[in-house]
């Protein structure tokens, strides 16, 4: 089991177990209509355009799917990936309720296997703080390049680096943006310039992104 499954692992049983729908529930914060990353795409979409009147999207790391959800009633054509069977069960779930037709799959985009097909639009749904290593992180971006058309954009929804954040009992390296709980990355917080030269070392060449008080980052991109 890799170092980022466990924490999901617990969460999304815990979600399906307590009849809840978001992630933000576990921590008497947001709800599936007001997720965070339902605010992000609120917030970047005017930004986008696109030839076709019904974009192709992927948002991996969809969880229980309030983005996926927001996509497609915005018209996108969607396809959300998550690690957890659990998830994709609860987001297969919401996406019934709302009528929407979205294309769940269980998958880890950090595996070596490259997108079969081509977006318009990929989504890091608050994703990427979770993927700490060098190696996962190349591997993320490798997936993403190989699921973008070229004219498409990526849209990266993260926490980033705050001073006031606080990691318990986690030991917080400022000079990586890694957190480390004993021996096992947990986290990785950067500041939005330093993400900005990862994507552009990864391929990617950021056209926009703005960083919230709390230090969360939203950022638009494209392949380089």
């Amino acid at each position: 089991m890799k170092y980022y499954e466990p924490e999901h692992v617990e969460g999304y049983a815990r979600i399906h177990a307590e009849g809840l729908s978001a992630w933000g529930q576990l921590h008497g914060e947001s709800t599936f209509e007001d997720s965070e990353v339902r605010g992000v795409l609120a917030e970047v979409l005017p930004r986008l355009q696109f030839d076709s009147p019904h974009p192709a999207a992927l948002e991996y790391g969809c969880g229980t799917g309030p983005g996926a959800c927001l996509l497609a009633e915005r018209g996108f054509r969607v396809c959300g990936i998550d690690q957890s069977p659990l998830a994709i069960e609860i987001a297969r779930r919401e996406a019934a309720k709302r009528g929407f037709a979205i294309d769940y799959r269980v998958g880890d985009v950090c595996s070596d296997a490259p997108a079969n097909e081509k977006y318009d639009l990929v989504v890091d749904s608050f994703c990427l703080q979770c993927i700490v290593t060098d190696d996962d992180r190349g591997r993320l971006f490798s997936f993403v390049k190989s699921a973008l058309k070229s004219s498409g954009r990526y849209v990266i929804a993260t926490a980033g680096y705050s001073p006031h954040r606080d990691y318990g009992g986690a030991e917080f390296d400022p000079a990586t943006g890694i957190a480390l709980e004993g021996d096992l990355p947990c986290r990785r917080h950067v500041t939005a310039d330093a993400l900005v030269r990862e994507l552009a070392a990864g391929g990617f060449t950021v056209e926009w992104h703005r960083t919230a008080d709390d230090g969360d980052i939203a950022l638009i991109a494209r392949l380089a």
